[in-house]
């Protein structure tokens, strides 16, 4: 698994040494708006039922609800599709992304395969489909960039990384579905509607509260790509994609791999010794010394680097990873570590805290607006906000691991 998921991080980045000769920042830009608007939409078409597969004990009720998820997607998908049909030109008026015109009109179908994807993904975990899920990940990666670099060859413009984008849940879907329809084809088969309104019904806690929860999760993580395209320009948002796609995907892979292991660790404490303290604060040292070294020297060489394997048009984007590391130091930290919180049943903080993202990147970009400040002045502001924000999360999820989840939970009744 950690293969595949560290192979399909770096794959896009070294395609993006092609890929930035080919494309304009302005054009990375709209695509970057295009895959928040996807990553957005993709997450909530489910109605997060696809959390829900890995739950049951009979593997009937798990297919159901696999296939309640998907049509869930089909729905939601028709759904925004529609919308968009009525509204397309005001929304691309609203996000300032005219440039993007009839393009918008694929995230709907993205959407609806990525709502797939997710529910045929978790249904491949629970069977235990790890090395195809790892493949997939891989072909995922590769097709994509290869049809955008072959299609911006052609001259396609920001249509031929849309269409690489969508490309890459497609190709996803069709991997896991052949393996899947082997080994549960007595299940599809068995299927009954009023099987899974039941199970709709029985699981409706994820679309209740899921649903919000990742709402805010992903608009803090997304929503500068709406910001900066609005305020400021696409052009900006294509170079701060791209710091993004360099710096921060491929740490994702690590960060991710230290969460589940914390996740484990952390349960099994929490499990003997009724807390999950000394995991917490050996997983906390474990992230500073990969973390400080690591980005004390993306600080003072990022910005060379980047010009060196991009080119002179994309310097800003080196400016801009240097001002992100330090938020992403603090981040790296504590988004493995927050993962106490739902063992301690604390989802509430956790919602609080995303909404608390949101806002703070709002309010950064109102007091840029009022006092007309520049981009980098804004993205100073941002960074200092959010890292504070990060530290106060840190802290919060530091006293809950050293508490005693039973007597706590017994105590705030």
């Amino acid at each position: 698994m950690l293969i595949g998921t560290s192979a399909a991080q770096v794959i896009p980045v070294v395609a993006s040494l092609i890929l930035t000769r080919i494309y304009t920042p302005e054009e990375y830009g709209l695509l970057a708006i295009f895959i928040s608007l996807v990553t957005i939409m993709g997450t909530i078409v489910t109605l997060r039922y696809e959390l829900a597969i890995l739950v049951p004990i009979k593997e009937q009720d798990a297919v159901n609800i696999t296939i309640l998820s998907i049509v869930s997607s089909l729905i939601i998908s028709l759904l925004i599709f529609s919308i968009l049909l009525g509204f397309k030109n005001e929304i691309l008026d609203a996000l300032n992304i005219k440039s993007l015109g009839n393009w918008l009109f694929l995230v709907p179908i993205a959407t609806l395969f990525m709502g797939i994807y997710n529910s045929l993904n978790y249904l491949a975990t629970r069977v235990g489909l790890f090395k195809v899920i790892s493949k997939t990940r891989i072909y995922q990666a590769l097709y994509s960039s290869i049809a955008q670099i072959l299609l911006g060859l052609m001259h396609m413009g920001v249509g031929g990384l849309i269409i690489g984008a969508t490309l890459s849940n497609i190709i996803g879907n069709l991997k896991i579905f052949g393996k899947l329809l082997d080994s549960k084809k007595d299940e599809i088969k068995r299927f009954r509607p009023r099987d899974a309104y039941s199970l709709a019904k029985r699981y409706s806690d994820y679309p209740k509260y899921s649903v919000p929860s990742t709402i805010f999760n992903n608009v803090s993580l997304h929503s500068m790509s709406f910001i900066i395209p609005t305020f400021f320009s696409a052009s900006l948002l294509g170079q701060y994609s791209l710091s993004q796609r360099i710096i921060i995907l491929p740490m994702k892979v690590i960060s991710n791999s230290i969460s589940q292991v914390f996740l484990n660790e952390a349960s099994m404490e929490l499990k003997k010794s009724n807390t999950t303290k000394n995991s917490f604060i050996s997983t906390f040292k474990k992230l500073v010394c990969i973390s400080l070294p690591l980005y004390t020297i993306l600080f003072f060489v990022v910005k060379d680097l980047i010009i060196l394997a991009f080119g002179e048009t994309w310097e800003p984007a080196g400016e801009i990873s240097q001002m992100l590391i330090i938020l992403l130091f603090f981040r790296f930290i504590v988004t493995p570590l927050s993962n106490v919180l739902n063992l301690y049943e604390k989802q509430k903080i956790v919602l609080i805290w995303q909404v608390s993202l949101v806002i703070l990147t709002i309010i950064s970009a109102m007091i840029s607006i009022i006092y007309a400040l520049n981009f980098k002045t804004f993205l100073a502001i941002y960074v200092c906000t959010l890292s504070i924000d990060y530290v106060i999360m840190f802290i919060i999820c530091l006293y809950f691991s050293g508490r005693q989840k039973h007597n706590f939970i017994e105590g705030s009744y």
